[in-house]
């Protein structure tokens, strides 16, 4: 009589020859593919704070702008609201305790983060920007009325100041409010601008 495997051991056995597993080229494939995708996970991801370092500083720099306004109100006298010092830093001035004069504590220095610059085409430094007892702005070593930050990724925003103090962020203002030294109309005229009739 033969010896006949049990079931269990046929089993087995069938299963063990038929496995092939993974070959060495298929593994360096699959390897490869992961440090590509992960590659370009971390670029993005990399891209992504880059752009939000770049957005957050021109929210900052505009906040620094608006309070200088509003202290210059309140305060009913001019005020230099920020120095910019370098492509990379400025100096921020306000009575931040409200006591009505700014001390040495209140001066606070700005460091940009790491890849992100003032464009310098229309600064000079430092350039410094003020506010009157009116709230309206006025700038000096910066030639127009907008100022430009980019990052290494070339990406750019743009904050623009009016003469009237107004601050826009990523926006164009054309035509008198883009000019920062404006002043009154007093003349108009009798047929510029004016549709005719039929």
């Amino acid at each position: 009589m033969k010896n006949r495997p049990k079931n269990g051991q046929a089993n087995m056995s069938r299963a063990s020859g038929g496995e092939a597993g993974f070959s060495l080229l298929q593994i360096v494939v699959a390897l490869a593919i992961i440090g590509i995708v992960t590659t370009f996970g971390v670029i993005g991801i990399k891209r992504a704070q880059t752009h939000m370092a770049l957005s957050g500083s021109i929210r900052e720099f505009s906040s620094y702008l608006e309070k200088g306004r509003v202290e210059a109100v309140r305060r009913r006298t001019s005020v230099t609201a920020i120095t910019i010092n370098s492509a990379s830093s400025y100096t921020v001035t306000l009575d931040t305790n409200y006591d009505g004069s700014v001390t040495g504590s209140e001066v606070r220095a700005v460091t940009l983060p790491t890849g992100v610059t003032f464009n310098t085409t229309n600064i000079t430094f430092p350039a410094t920007i003020s506010y009157d007892y009116r709230g309206r702005s006025s700038s000096t070593n910066i030639t127009g009325s907008t100022l430009t930050m980019s990052n290494t990724y070339g990406m750019t925003t743009n904050l623009t100041m009016t003469g009237g103090g107004d601050v826009t962020l990523d926006s164009t203002v054309t035509g008198p409010a883009a000019n920062t030294n404006l002043a009154p109309v007093t003349t108009v005229s009798t047929s510029a601008n004016i549709k005719s009739m039929n």
